[in-house]
C-alpha cells in the first residue's frame, strides 16, 4: 500500500473497558488474584507467576473487574476492567541501587516490560544481565515515529536509563535512528544509531551488531 500513516503525538483518551491478555506473557504461569466484581486501582496486582511470585501483572487502569476468562487447560485468556475514576497507585523509590530498583519494578508490574534474550521471556530477577538494550527505533511497516512518540519525555527517558544502570554492570545501550541523540550519554549509557530498512530497528539486530 502506498503512503505512510500520519504521525501525531499521543493524546489521553478515555478507555471504557481495558483487557489484560494472558497470551502477552509467554512462559508465565498465572495465579489470578482478582474476581469479577472486585474494584481495583491502576497498579493493583491482577495475577502473579506461580513459579516466581515476585513477578506480578498490574491493572493498567482503575475500575471494576467485569470478566476473568480461562481458556484451554485453565490458562488465563483475559481479564477485563471497566474504567472507574479512582486515582492510580503510586510507586516511589525509597533507595538507590540494584535491589531497590528491582523491587520497585517488580512491585509496580513494570518488570514484565523487560525481555530476556534469546528466548523472549520475562527475565529472572536474580540474574544480572551482561548488557541492557533500550529500543527507540522501529522500522516495522506502519510503525510509530519514535521522535514523535518520545517528544517532551526526554527527561523521563534520561531518568529511566539511569535507573536501568543499576540492573547491570555492563553498558545500557539506547538504540535510536539517525539524527541528534535522544539523551545525553552519561555513566554507562551509550547512544547507538542505526539506519536502513527493516529489520534495522529490531532489538535482535542491535544485539547482533553491538
Amino acid at each position: 500500500m502506498p503512503g505512510a500513516p500520519e504521525q501525531v503525538p499521543a493524546v489521553d483518551k478515555h478507555v471504557p473497558v481495558s483487557g489484560v491478555l494472558g497470551a502477552d506473557y509467554p512462559g508465565l504461569r498465572p495465579e489470578v488474584l482478582v474476581a469479577p466484581g472486585d474494584r481495583v486501582l491502576a497498579g493493583d496486582t491482577l495475577f502473579r507467576d506461580r513459579h516466581r511470585p515476585d513477578i506480578v501483572i498490574t491493572a493498567p487502569q482503575g475500575g471494576t473487574i467485569t470478566k476473568v476468562s480461562l481458556g484451554a487447560r485453565r490458562r488465563l485468556s483475559v481479564i477485563e476492567i471497566e474504567a472507574g475514576d479512582a486515582p492510580p497507585r503510586r510507586f516511589e523509590p525509597h533507595a538507590e541501587g540494584h535491589a531497590a530498583i528491582v523491587s520497585l519494578l517488580l512491585a509496580s508490574g513494570l518488570w514484565t516490560a523487560l525481555t530476556a534474550r534469546p528466548f523472549g521471556r520475562i527475565p529472572d530477577p536474580d540474574v544480572v544481565p551482561d548488557a541492557i538494550f533500550v529500543s527507540a527505533y522501529d522500522t516495522a511497516p506502519l510503525a510509530a515515529d519514535m521522535d514523535v512518540a518520545l517528544a517532551g519525555a526526554e527527561e523521563v527517558l534520561q531518568r529511566g536509563l539511569a535507573a536501568l544502570e543499576h540492573l547491570t554492570e555492563g553498558p545500557v545501550y539506547l538504540c535510536q535512528g539517525p539524527g541528534a541523540p535522544l539523551v545525553q550519554p552519561r555513566g554507562r549509557v551509550r547512544v547507538e544509531r542505526f539506519r536502513g530498512p527493516h529489520p534495522a530497528g529490531l532489538p535482535g539486530t542491535h544485539v547482533d551488531r553491538l
